[in-house]
């Protein structure tokens, strides 16, 4: 709800004259998230601050930042070999291109 301003400034607004009970489910962000959103340079210095304050690792911030990063690298490997394939079908072109001028130059 936090991330979508519509419902929250509905919500919000509902607070006025009807409060309601939220209809979504809310979760917590960690600082570092929140962080990032504004300046992604800043995250990770925010993330170790918060360890060092705290004394503990984040477990469910540390595996959802690694499955964030599992897609992200997984993304890059299907983007790279979508890369891949178009720079072979561009090179097939100009090789039968090249061909076809040979054949019509003999």
């Amino acid at each position: 709800t936090l991330r979508n301003r519509t419902a929250l400034k509905k919500w919000t607004m509902s607070l006025l004259g009807n409060p309601v009970v939220l209809q979504r489910e809310m979760t917590l962000l960690p600082m570092s998230e929140v962080i990032k959103m504004n300046d992604n340079t800043k995250s990770i210095a925010a993330h170790k601050a918060l360890e060092e304050l705290l004394g503990g690792k984040f477990q469910v911030q540390k595996q959802t930042e690694e499955r964030r990063e599992q897609i992200r690298r997984e993304q890059k490997k299907v983007q790279e070999e979508q890369e891949l394939a178009a720079r072979k079908h561009r090179m097939r072109i100009a090789q039968q291109e090249r061909e076809l001028q040979r054949q019509r130059m003999l």
